[in-house]
């Protein structure tokens, strides 16, 4: 009948456009993930800031185990088939948490060490981490300004360290809890941006 062919062509219409509104709401689902981990990275910043006189095992457990966690999250937002993210990105992503879970390793397995190798493992961390992502902001256009910005924190925040890495305990706690309170901020404003983003798609 007439109705039939008519209600058979919308169903046949509604099912062809059900994939792409589908695969756009799967983009930005994992806004959470800068968010939170930018929430632990002020967290960890203010108590490095606010605990009074750190000691090395404080600031090597506190450090290793945020490593641990922000390297986690990262790789679960790589790996976690968030749609929209360019190869590109993921690499990043997956090269970025691996580095922070290996920081976060050595730093827990040998917490006494000394000032000296903690400030290698954390320069190199910051330096690492942030050329990869000022690389990806000037290769991908995707989180252009993020990644350079982020990018350019690490470096400098790692460049300070590696640049004088005899620095005593107090200094190199600041320099690491002044430049994770900026990591955070901006990773906070990542995550919100992504879920506005999701849920403006979603609509």
């Amino acid at each position: 009948s007439r109705d039939g062919t008519m209600g058979a062509s919308l169903m046949a219409v509604s099912a062809t456009h059900a994939v792409p509104v589908e695969s756009d709401i799967s983009v930005g689902r994992f806004w959470w993930v800068p968010l939170a981990t930018g929430v632990l990275t002020v967290i960890v910043g203010l108590i490095a800031l606010v605990y009074p006189g750190p000691t090395l095992l404080v600031i090597c457990v506190v450090v290793g185990v945020y490593l641990l966690i922000s390297g986690g999250m990262t790789l679960v937002r790589a790996l976690g088939g968030e749609r929209g993210l360019t190869t590109m990105m993921r690499v990043v992503l997956v090269l970025f948490g691996l580095l922070s879970l290996l920081a976060g390793l050595i730093l827990l397995v040998r917490p006494g060490e000394s000032v000296l190798a903690i400030a290698w493992v954390l320069g190199f961390w910051w330096v690492l981490t942030g050329a990869m992502q000022l690389i990806a902001g000037i290769i991908d256009a995707e989180g252009r300004g993020w990644n350079i910005g982020l990018g350019l924190l690490g470096l400098v925040a790692g460049g300070i360290i590696l640049a004088q890495p005899e620095i005593g305990l107090t200094t190199l706690v600041w320099i690491v809890g002044i430049g994770l309170l900026l990591r955070g901020a901006v990773e906070i404003a990542l995550g919100l941006a992504i879920r506005k983003l999701h849920r403006s798609e979603a609509v």
